[in-house]
């Protein structure tokens, strides 16, 4: 009876393991984004008379998931470093901005380059919307030091936006 029962137990545990590694794929994602509100189907039910209710629906637009990826040399010249962003955005059209926003902003760690002995690192970037929420100014610090042992911290800006054909750009020039 035991090893028939631990059979069970096992079998159970297994499926419910798989069940809780399949539902995230399944699961809605739910998010307060008030400068994307229009870009929600809405639906409403319309009376004509004595005639059935008809039922017309907005057209969604769908959030698009790009990636960019930018290269800050500021430093390159002066420090012998320069750094790499990757950022991934929803980029959706907004009718009310007549444009491309952006929104639910990813940012990985730069990566860094460096020349002529000097080591960099740098922190995880952080962002803020700016633009009435078209852009982001990406920022993390960098300690740059140069071979003979001399360091300096330094800040290190990026921009991001989606551009008029929908696409995500990141640039170190606003």
């Amino acid at each position: 009876m035991k090893k028939g029962l631990k059979k069970i137990v096992a079998t159970v545990l297994t499926a419910a393991m798989a069940m809780s590694i399949g539902m995230p794929a399944f699961a809605e994602a739910e998010f307060e984004n008030p400068a994307n509100d229009d870009m929600v189907a809405t639906s409403e039910t319309l009376q004509q008379g004595d005639l059935e209710p008809t039922v017309a629906q907005e057209e969604a637009i769908p959030f698009t998931i790009k990636t960019a990826t930018g290269t800050n040399t500021q430093y390159w010249d002066k420090y012998d470093a320069k750094f790499t962003f990757t950022a991934s955005a929803d980029v959706a059209y907004s009718s009310d901005l007549g444009r491309y926003v952006i929104s639910n902003i990813a940012l990985s760690r730069p990566s860094v380059s460096i020349r002529n002995g000097a080591t960099a690192t740098i922190t995880m970037p952080t962002y803020t919307m700016i633009d009435g929420g078209r852009h982001a100014y990406i920022k993390a610090t960098a300690t740059i030091q140069n071979s003979t042992g001399w360091s300096t911290d330094k800040t290190v800006v990026m921009y991001l936006m989606a551009n008029s054909s929908g696409n995500l750009v990141l640039t170190e020039n606003a």
